[in-house]
């Protein structure tokens, strides 16, 4: 069993409130044992600051109600071969204007990262490949989309000469994720902006930049990677991921083939450095579409042909 005191009592809240979903997330640990066990106890450790006791109700409870629904949703898009909603208008009104719905989600999708095996996989691509290429200097940077905050949070504890502006377009989110930033002292790396990830330009150019699980919320999301080109710095690495062929309800914007993100990229001038698509174990190769998880690491090109 893990030893980690805030994973080891994690495994054992699950297999208590949720054994039909602790097989696979055990074998996940098993699979990835030294990853999960310092992912995992850093961000329920943090998770733990925000919630105190009601840790363990709010992010299992969240993760049961968060796959139930993304099952639910796959198994429609498996049948009619269309996502439930097709505008944000729509998303709106059946999803984020929900606000218990929407805590629930939050913490089903914040357990997610170190839960299932591919954002596991995702999460060591994200260090390897666009951590790594970042000095250790003074940095200042942009997260498009923050939601939880939680990829500036990643930034942050990995090197503190490193601040980011996050923006979200929700003033909610934004006032809780400044809290949840607060809890765990990363006030003076992370500056909160309620304002909109498609517009918004900071007062300089960024050294580097991050837009995570944006895309597939968006109607136009060329406009996205457009916006966080015109916010770097020639020459700085970003960092995007997006959901393909993953029917969650939120989702839009439906993208099937990796090239797909990979040309979007380009055309928003940007260089492809990398890329890695991860999908989970053993999907039933019966079904027509995998879901999976794609991050890039891009690099704003200086000229055309550079």
């Amino acid at each position: 069993m893990p030893t980690s005191t805030f994973v080891d009592n994690f495994f054992n809240e699950f297999e208590c409130r949720a054994k039909l979903f602790y097989p696979k997330i055990y074998q996940n640990y098993q699979n990835h044992e030294a990853l999960f066990g310092e992912l995992g106890e850093k961000m329920l450790s943090w998770a733990y600051n925000f919630l105190g006791e009601d840790l363990w109700p709010k992010t299992i409870e969240g993760y049961k109600a968060f796959v139930a629904d993304v099952n639910r949703s796959q198994m429609k898009y498996e049948k009619t071969e269309q996502y439930m909603n097709a505008s944000y208008e729509d998303v709106f009104k059946n999803v984020y204007d929900n606000a218990e719905f929407m805590e629930m989600y939050h913490w089903g999708v914040y357990i997610t990262t170190f839960a299932w095996e591919h954002h596991l996989e995702l999460h060591q691509y994200f260090n390897d490949s666009f951590l790594n290429l970042l000095p250790d200097e003074v940095l200042s940077g942009i997260d498009l989309g923050a939601g939880s905050g939680i990829w500036s949070m990643f930034i942050a504890d990995r090197n503190k000469k490193w601040t980011t502006t996050a923006v979200d377009i929700s003033e909610k989110s934004v006032a809780l994720t400044s809290q949840f930033i607060a809890c765990n002292d990363f006030s003076c790396n992370i500056t909160m902006k309620a304002n909109d990830a498609l517009t918004y330009k900071t007062d300089n150019l960024n050294d580097f930049g991050v837009s995570c699980f944006l895309i597939e919320h968006l109607e136009n999301p060329i406009d996205l990677l457009k916006n966080l080109y015109n916010n770097l710095k020639p020459g700085a690495y970003a960092f995007v991921t997006a959901a393909l062929t993953a029917a969650e309800i939120d989702h839009i914007f439906e993208i099937k083939k990796e090239s797909e993100l990979i040309i979007m990229a380009e055309n928003a001038g940007f260089r492809v450095v990398s890329s890695y698509s991860a999908a989970a174990k053993n999907y039933p190769r019966k079904l027509k579409f995998l879901p999976r998880s794609m991050g890039m690491v891009l690099q704003k090109k200086e000229n055309d042909l550079w």
